[in-house]
């Protein structure tokens, strides 16, 4: 999982919480085969490797830190460039951020963290005037589902070539899809390539579209628009539960080459999860998580303006 901090271009901090489904990043919950017998979301350990590309309108590149992510039983590990890690329980419903640098972690319930994230939301975009208990637009919910359209689209490398090169993207497993919903706006499409050699069991398909959607998706969109959570997972459904190993999405009206890429640049199946990435070292203080610190300033900031509307 990237930092705020990595992405240094502003499309690409916008679409940082994003990128984190984009290309299949988090898995989910645990489904139950049997009252007595839950079944992890990831039976065969296996690692993503991948990387968050922004293409402006004149063609230039900016690439964030790759990131590598460690997929089995019911954890996954997302390890970045330095050495933080991100640790998901889905057993415990859980994360845990691990920075070595600092000696802290921090933990967070995936109830709270989509309390947190639902909130911050709700201070960012709130209207000035409005109290903290106030309407706001990012709260609004559509009040139908809008419709989801899947296809596959025969020519593997779509409309342009990859930004980064991907030995990943060449296999003969790859296909390409294009999900759409029915209105037209930017972010109402993507561009997915999935992977058949490595494929997400039905629980842990569910269960990674959910996880996606309530914990780290984007809030529901009040135009009734499709959000990104859930044209990815149409598509893995679409896909039979292929991994996919690329999005492309647009950042702007009328440039094709103005867009955001992530990239899968090495998938393969490993023996074991690494079970020094799942441990907390020693002597490491617990300290609060980032979101809480963010939500906290920024609720009070929508206080502050609101106090000052009401003079």
């Amino acid at each position: 999982m990237m930092n705020f901090k990595d992405l240094k271009q502003p499309a690409l901090r916008k679409a940082k919480a994003s990128s984190l489904l984009a290309v299949g990043m988090f898995g989910g919950f645990v489904v139950a085969s049997s009252a007595d017998s839950p079944r992890p979301p990831f039976p065969v350990p296996f690692l993503s490797e991948h990387q968050l590309v922004q293409t402006g309108p004149h063609g230039v590149e900016f690439a964030s830190p790759s990131v590598i992510d460690y997929y089995g039983g019911s954890w996954l590990i997302s390890k970045r460039e330095d050495g933080s890690r991100l640790i998901v329980d889905f057993s415990k419903r859980e994360m845990t951020e691990v920075k070595p640098k600092d000696g802290t972690y921090s933990v967070v319930t995936f109830s709270r963290m989509a309390d947190l994230r639902r909130r911050l939301a709700e201070a960012e975009v709130r209207p000035v005037g409005a109290g903290l208990g106030g309407n706001s637009n990012a709260a609004d919910k559509s009040t139908g589902k809008p419709t989801i359209k899947v296809e596959e689209i025969s020519d593997k490398r779509g409309p342009s070539a990859s930004p980064v090169e991907s030995a990943v993207l060449s296999r003969a497993s790859v296909h390409h899809f294009r999900a759409t919903s029915e209105k037209t706006s930017v972010g109402g499409a993507i561009d997915a390539w999935t992977d058949a050699s490595i494929r997400l069991t039905p629980d842990g398909l569910a269960a990674l579209s959910a996880f996606e959607t309530d914990v780290l998706g984007e809030l529901v969109r009040h135009d009734g628009e499709a959000t990104l959570a859930s044209l990815i997972g149409e598509t893995r459904k679409k896909a039979d539960g292929a991994f996919v190993v690329r999005t492309s999405r647009p950042v702007s009206k009328g440039s094709a080459s103005d867009k955001i890429d992530n990239i899968v640049t090495r998938l393969e199946t490993i023996p074991v999860l690494p079970a020094d990435l799942l441990s907390i070292p020693e002597g490491f203080k617990r300290v609060s998580h980032p979101l809480e610190a963010m939500t906290a300033f920024a609720e009070e900031e929508a206080s502050h303006d609101s106090s000052a509307y009401q003079k």
